[in-house]
């Protein structure tokens, strides 16, 4: 019987605990800021590329992460909370 009840407690608290590494991760999903879109230009210097965001030319850095071969002009890339290169996202056609 007390094996019984040590089973059930062990079960309810790896249940919670998974509960609360979800709740954990969609927090801090959610506390993200929002990444910026903008499209690719041409590549400067080292590690910067120059981009166009809302019409506005921008000097950025890219990533290392990012695979320099995908950029390439009029590519949609992903801007980071700092405005720096993290992602080479692919038009979806809306504009």
């Amino acid at each position: 019987m007390e094996s019984e009840r040590e089973y059930e407690l062990l079960r309810k608290n790896d249940a919670l605990a998974n509960a609360l590494r979800e709740a954990r991760d969609e927090l801090r999903l959610l506390s993200e800021a929002p990444n910026t879109y903008g499209t690719y230009l041409w590549r400067d210097v080292d590690d910067y590329a120059v981009v166009s965001v809302n019409g506005k030319k921008m000097r950025v850095v890219v990533s290392n992460k990012v695979d320099k071969a995908t950029l390439i002009m009029g590519a949609e890339v992903i801007l980071n909370q700092n405005l720096g290169l993290i992602e080479v996202s692919w038009p979806d056609g809306r504009g």
